[in-house]
């Protein structure tokens, strides 16, 4: 049910990150799934994040199997860019109308360090140069202070990463909780036929 949100620039070793986390949490009886958006894409990453309309598909869909995970008993790892700050808000207020707990993972590294890794990948696995630039120039890097990036962990380019602390933060730790306007509320008050009845006599 906690919700994991990776982030960072392309080729920063999210998908990486992730796997070795999902392994820490399985090792430590926390069962975790991961969710990656490559795995929803129709099409080449290329062509996705060229074209902001299938991006923006892509998105909603990744959000929509973000939001029919989390009823289920296991932690979930949202493998994707997640760069924009405005669909993390809205991973977030998932997770809390689902009354849930969830971290942020910031895959930390430099603009120069992924473009080596990028340039050392398999043609079929590459971003080209101008889709890697104008997607590290469009990131909004996750802030402590928001809310929505709270708790944040950071990963660096050595790849160490806080497992307890994720797994305190996750499962140790109430949920925010969810806004009224989220919350079903009765259609009457529960005493309604006492009320009612008192009246009419």
């Amino acid at each position: 049910m906690p919700l994991i949100i990776m982030t960072g620039f392309p080729s920063a070793g999210k998908s990486i990150a992730a796997k070795k986390i999902q392994q820490y949490f399985t090792e430590h009886g926390k069962e975790a799934e991961i969710l990656s958006e490559e795995n929803l894409m129709s099409g080449d990453k290329n062509s996705v994040f060229g074209s902001s309309t299938i991006e923006k598909e892509v998105r909603g869909r990744l959000k929509s199997e973000v939001i029919r995970l989390l009823d289920k008993e296991k932690t979930i790892i949202c493998d994707g860019a997640n760069y924009i700050k405005g669909f993390r808000y809205e991973l977030y207020c998932a997770s809390k109308a689902s009354k849930t707990t969830q971290i942020t993972v910031f895959c930390d590294l430099s603009v120069p360090d992924v473009q080596d890794i990028n340039s050392k990948r398999d043609d079929n696995q590459k971003y080209t140069s101008e889709i890697l630039t104008a997607l590290c120039q469009r990131y909004e890097a996750p802030i402590s202070s928001n809310r929505w990036d709270s708790p944040l962990f950071l990963i660096l380019k050595d790849g160490e990463f806080d497992g307890a602390g994720m797994i305190k933060c996750l499962y140790e730790r109430a949920p925010p909780p969810p806004n009224q306007s989220t919350q079903t509320q009765p259609l009457s008050n529960t005493d309604f036929l006492y009320q009612l009845d008192k009246q009419t006599q």
